[in-house]
C-alpha cells in the first residue's frame, strides 16, 4: 500500500520538468476552463473535450429515439428518462470514481467495484511504472488547448512515458450510430474512438516538453470489480494539421 505514497514523495527531475512546464496553466474548476497568459493577456484554452465533441457529429435524438423506443416496444416518453437517467447516473459514477483514485494514499477503502477496480490497476504497476502524477493538468503551446490526464506513467526500467486514463462506461464502449467527422471520417464515433483521439492530444502535450511516450492505455473500471486494458493507436500525424486549421481559424475570427 505505500507504493503510491512513495512515487508522490519523491520526484524525479523529470516529474520536476513536467511541473514546471505546465506552472502557467491557470484553471478555474467552478466552469471546467483553462487559461494562460500571453504577452500580458489571459487567454483561454479550449478543452480537449471540447476538440473532440467538434469532431463528433450531432446526436440526431429527434430520429433516433423514436426508432429505438419502436425497437424496444416502450413508450417515446419512458425511454427519454431511461437515457437521460443512465447518462446521469454514468457522470456521477467517472466523478466519484476518479476523484478517489486522484485522492488515494493506499489506506482509504472502496466503496464501489469501480473504485476496487482502480486499485488494482494501480497495484499492478508496482515495479515497472512510477506514477508520476494523477490528474495532471497541461496543454499545447503550439495548438493552445489544453486538458486534464488521469495517469502520466514513467517507465522505470526504460526511457519512456505512458498514458493511461480510467473510463467507467458499462456496455456502451465500442457502440455509435455515426462515423467521426474529418480526418477521423473512417472511424465510428464510439466512446472507444474518441478515447484514443483524446489520449492523442494528451500524447502531443507531453511530446512538445521533451518527453517519449511509448503508448496511450484505456482503463475501462467495470461492474464486476475488475479492469481490462486497451492499447490505443497514434493518432498524432492526423491530429497535427486538423491543429493546425483550428488554430489559423481562431486567431483568423
Amino acid at each position: 500500500m505505500g507504493y503510491v505514497l512513495e512515487q508522490d514523495m519523491y520526484p524525479t527531475d523529470i516529474e520536476r520538468h513536467i511541473k514546471s512546464s505546465f506552472k502557467d496553466l491557470k484553471f478555474d474548476k467552478s466552469v471546467h476552463s483553462y487559461s494562460i497568459e500571453i504577452e500580458g493577456s489571459l487567454i483561454r484554452l479550449p478543452s480537449v473535450s471540447s476538440i473532440i465533441k467538434d469532431l463528433t457529429p450531432e446526436f440526431n435524438k429527434a430520429k433516433i429515439l423514436p426508432a429505438s423506443a419502436r425497437l424496444q416496444n416502450i413508450p417515446v416518453h419512458e425511454l427519454d428518462f431511461q437515457w437521460r437517467e443512465k447518462n446521469r447516473i454514468a457522470c456521477e459514477l467517472g466523478h466519484q470514481t476518479h476523484d478517489f483514485l486522484e485522492k488515494y494514499t493506499g489506506l482509504e477503502t472502496p466503496v464501489t467495484p469501480h473504485e476496487r477496480a482502480g486499485i488494482s490497476y494501480i497495484r499492478s504497476l508496482e515495479g515497472k511504472y512510477r506514477i508520476s502524477f494523477r490528474e495532471l493538468r497541461a496543454y499545447s503551446r503550439k495548438y493552445l488547448y489544453a486538458g486534464t490526464m488521469d495517469l502520466p506513467l514513467e517507465e522505470i526500467q526504460g526511457t519512456g512515458y505512458e498514458i493511461a486514463d480510467y473510463k467507467t462506461n458499462g456496455t456502451d464502449l465500442f457502440k455509435a450510430y455515426d462515423l467521426l467527422k474529418a480526418p477521423f471520417a473512417y472511424l465510428e464515433a464510439s466512446a472507444f474512438n474518441k478515447y484514443q483521439i483524446q489520449l492523442s492530444l494528451y500524447q502531443l502535450m507531453l511530446e512538445e516538453i521533451g518527453l517519449r511516450i511509448t503508448n496511450r492505455r484505456l482503463v475501462h473500471l467495470r461492474e464486476d470489480g475488475n479492469y481490462k486494458v486497451y492499447d490505443l493507436i497514434d493518432l498524432t500525424d492526423e491530429l497535427k494539421p486538423y491543429l493546425e486549421c483550428r488554430l489559423k481559424n481562431r486567431k483568423a475570427a
